[in-house]
């Protein structure tokens, strides 16, 4: 793992957002949220992972984060993050381009 990532990831904190993967180039090539950002960002770079998140691993050279109020804000913040950056290891929905899970939880809680 590179040092700069391993020393960013250690002071993260533990608490819900969003975290944005960049490769050398500075493009946003993933958008994913946590409920606890040190320990699901720290996740990509300490254990092994399918091919597909494997190579995403690969190619990350940054990330950023945003920290949000609740698990629930980081959601909705993810999906608009990924509509903005369209991400290109971020899987969309084909049919549609909307978010019907979200929508449907969100509507739920009202």
């Amino acid at each position: 793992m590179n040092p700069d990532i391993k020393a960013e990831c250690s002071v993260l904190p533990e608490q819900p957002g969003c975290y944005l993967m960049k490769d050398r180039q500075g493009t946003i090539i993933y958008v994913g949220k946590a409920k606890i950002l040190k320990r699901r960002v720290s996740s990509y770079f300490n254990r092994a992972h399918d091919r597909k998140t494997a190579q995403l691993v690969r190619q990350i050279a940054d990330f950023t984060f945003i920290i949000t109020s609740s698990n629930i804000e980081a959601l909705i913040l993810e999906m608009n993050l990924i509509k903005k950056y369209r991400p290109k290891y971020n899987v969309l929905l084909k049919d549609s381009k909307t978010y019907p899970f979200i929508i449907n939880h969100l509507l739920f809680m009202l």
